[in-house]
């Protein structure tokens, strides 16, 4: 990959959020004027450390890149500094996280507020699409690895009713969460926005994912106006070793045809 010239600063650069402080880290290029930015949405159970590759390789292309821990949204074997009781987490409290950290970058004297982007990985990608539907014509692109659109289907699978869902309970097996999560998806349909969404679009999907099917992507690409669909063959949930560097040149072309 082709890598800018001129120093790179990473800063520790907080976000207000309802009173609390949102962890996250700047990559800023210092290309000697304002950069586009891309803001990086984690997974669920994950932090801000699931994406940093990403954002160290963009900023190296002269992007500026911002990471952060989803409050609440981490799995108790990682470190959150934005908050661990994963039980007041969900879809939409992630969404209104993002929001705020759109807000303030739109403040940071280093961005090009004509150029930010959204990148999200799985349920971080689900995320950045509800926030994206809710601003049209505002972000340069949106990006979405493995994104997790069938959040709601999982939910439906585990209870029948929305009166079924306990105030606690595991999902998927791993991570537990609060009745919250499942109340805030119960009657979500994310493909009815997306269909309505004409901002430009890069999804990247492995066809071996035993988390999210490729097929919940297929079905966006298919709807979606303005979106590229690309299929890694053989890649799951996560991306490494040569699965990471396409993603990483497929990512690179995206951002420089805008």
């Amino acid at each position: 990959m082709k890598q800018a010239s001129g120093k790179t600063e990473i800063r520790e650069l907080n976000v207000d959020y309802n009173g609390r402080q949102v962890y996250g880290k700047a990559y800023i290029a210092d290309t000697g004027r304002q950069t586009p930015l891309v803001i990086l949405s984690h997974g669920l159970g994950a932090n801000h450390q699931r994406v940093a590759d990403y954002a160290r390789d963009l900023h190296e292309n002269g992007y500026s890149a911002y990471i952060f821990d989803f409050p609440n949204g981490s799995s108790p074997y990682l470190e959150n500094k934005s908050g661990t009781e994963t039980t007041k987490m969900s879809v939409m409290t992630e969404a209104d996280v993002l929001e705020a950290v759109y807000a303030e970058a739109k403040t940071w004297d280093f961005v090009d507020t004509s150029r930010i982007y959204l990148f999200g990985e799985s349920q971080g990608g689900l995320v950045s699409a509800v926030v994206a539907v809710n601003h049209p014509g505002e972000f340069s692109g949106l990006l979405l690895l493995y994104p997790a659109f069938n959040i709601p289907d999982e939910v439906h699978k585990a209870y029948s009713t929305l009166e079924e869902v306990p105030e606690e309970y595991d999902l998927l097996d791993w991570i537990t969460v609060g009745r919250i999560y499942a109340e805030d998806v119960w009657n979500m349909n994310i493909y009815d926005d997306l269909q309505n969404y004409n901002g430009r679009t890069l999804i990247i999907h492995g066809d071996s994912d035993p988390v999210v099917n490729v097929s919940y992507s297929e079905t966006a690409d298919e709807l979606m106006p303005d979106c590229e669909l690309y299929i890694l063959s053989g890649a799951g949930h996560g991306f490494s070793g040569s699965d990471y560097e396409t993603a990483m040149e497929t990512i690179l072309e995206f951002l420089n045809k805008t």
